[in-house]
C-alpha cells in the first residue's frame, strides 16, 4: 500500500515502497479569468459653492446692479450628458481643466468667477455709487 503525503515544493513524496519515489511537475501556460462586476466610480471635483447658496453676478455689480442667483446644480465634466471618457488627471483628459459650470434657478449658467457674495457685491456696488457721484460732482463743477 502506498501513502501519498504532499510536500511543501509542491510535489508528492509516494512511500511504502523499498526505496522512496518523489516526483514533481512543472506547469506552464497562463490562466483565464473572466467574469462581470459593478462598479461605481467617484470623482472629487472642487468647487467654491454649493447647491442652494444664494450669490450674486459679479459683472451686474460693477455696473451697480444687485443680481442674486441660486444655485440648482453644479454641473462638471463628468456629469451628464456628456460625461468626460476619462477620469480628472488622466493623460488623454482633453476637457479636466474646466471649471464647474453652476446652473440656477432660472437654468442660466454662470462661471465660479462670474459669482460672488453678497459683501462682495455690496462693496462693488457702492465703489460703482461712489465713482459715480464723484464723476457727477466734476460735471457739476465744470459746467456751471
Amino acid at each position: 500500500m502506498a501513502v501519498y503525503n504532499i510536500t511543501t515544493s509542491g510535489g508528492v513524496v509516494v512511500n511504502g515502497f523499498s526505496t522512496p519515489i518523489s516526483y514533481r511537475t512543472l506547469g506552464f501556460g497562463s490562466i483565464g479569468v473572466g467574469g462581470c462586476a459593478d462598479t461605481s466610480i467617484t470623482y472629487n471635483v472642487s468647487h467654491a459653492y454649493n447647491i442652494g447658496d444664494t450669490l450674486y453676478n459679479r459683472p451686474k455689480a460693477l455696473k451697480g446692479i444687485l443680481r442674486r442667483h441660486t444655485i440648482k446644480k453644479i454641473r462638471t465634466e463628468n456629469t451628464p450628458p456628456m460625461p468626460a471618457p476619462y477620469p480628472p488627471g488622466h493623460e488623454m483628459c482633453r476637457y479636466c481643466s474646466y471649471p464647474p459650470l453652476y446652473i440656477d434657478t432660472y437654468n442660466a449658467y454662470h462661471n465660479e468667477e462670474d459669482l460672488i457674495t453678497l459683501t462682495e457685491a455690496e462693496t462693488l456696488v457702492e465703489n460703482y455709487n461712489l465713482v459715480q457721484a464723484a464723476l457727477l460732482e466734476d460735471h457739476v463743477m465744470n459746467n456751471c
